[in-house]
């Protein structure tokens, strides 16, 4: 096999994961394999686009999902290695924290920094001197321009309401995006349905956005309903119902005019239809055979 060269500029063209240096040349870390190491790059990046949508805990920490299914997807290794991998990341080099969320959803990552940050941070009188190229007059005017920035703060409320209700928004997201990756295993389904992915994520999107809408009422069927059943009913599909409603769009030769309220009522509609429809199914092949 063989592959062309590089020309000035051709690197531009690709994504990249991040290994940092320091991981690979520093002796700190010269006992963590490098695979533990790729994988630590891939939350990286995934921390990046957690960091940009605002998924974050009370305190501000960032955080990320990866579940197992995807580490072996994106890596190509068996359970038992990412289960290894992440237990090296967590338990030998203290490179992430994993927090239980509970109700079957996959637990959150925190990930770690590999070194100390390079720039002051708030500190008592006692601790000046573990910053000597900072000098104490330097650090009082540091805190002084924090504690001016806290008094604009105060003057304003501390709190912007619109700011307050996109973080709450954002954690919603984060909390039914997770509900909906367990339970609806989407990456698994891909594998099922390897040339409608788009389709897929389509319907995941679908998903999140009207199971975390504001709005009383969602229009379903020609009806407006109430936004908690609606959400109640989507909830209880799994990746089966999933897969019905991946069949049944299909199946469809009709023209559909509007696709996210034809999928809407298929999804809601899937968990009372589906053993029905096999049930008929079943029946017809037993006495027609199958078609």
């Amino acid at each position: 096999m063989s592959f062309e060269y590089f020309y000035a500029g051709d690197e531009y063209e690709f994504a990249f994961y991040r290994i940092p240096k320091e991981l690979v040349k520093d002796p700190l870390w010269q006992n963590i394999t490098m695979e533990a190491k790729v994988l630590y790059s891939c939350m990286l990046d995934r921390q990046e686009l957690s960091r940009k949508n605002g998924w974050h805990d009370d305190a501000g920490r960032v955080f990320i999902y990866y579940t197992f299914n995807q580490i072996c997807e994106d890596l190509h290794v068996s359970r038992k290695k990412a289960a290894a991998m992440l237990d090296e990341l967590e338990n030998k080099a203290g490179l992430i924290e994993r927090s239980r969320i509970g109700l079957g959803r996959p637990n959150r990552i925190y990930v770690r920094r590999f070194h100390k940050r390079s720039y002051p941070q708030p500190v008592s009188n006692g601790n000046f001197r573990e910053y000597p190229e900072e000098t104490s007059a330097s650090i009082r005017s540091e805190l002084s321009k924090v504690s001016e920035r806290n008094a604009i703060n105060t003057d304003n409320n501390k709190t912007d309401k619109s700011e307050t209700e996109s973080i709450n928004q954002m954690d919603a997201i984060d909390e039914i995006s997770a509900w909906f990756d367990y339970y609806c295993a989407f990456d698994d389904l891909k594998k099922v349905y390897p040339y409608h992915t788009g389709e897929l994520d389509s319907i995941r999107e679908l998903l999140i956005d009207v199971c975390t809408t504001t709005k009383p009422t969602i229009r379903v069927l020609g009806e407006d309903k109430p936004a908690a059943v609606v959400v109640s009913r989507l909830k209880k599909l799994n990746s089966s119902h999933i897969g019905y409603v991946m069949d049944r769009l299909n199946d469809t030769t009709t023209k559909i005019t509007n696709i996210r309220q034809y999928l809407l009522a298929a999804l809601y509609n899937a968990p009372v239809t589906m053993n029905h429809y096999y049930t008929t199914l079943v029946h017809h092949d037993m006495v027609y055979g199958p078609e």
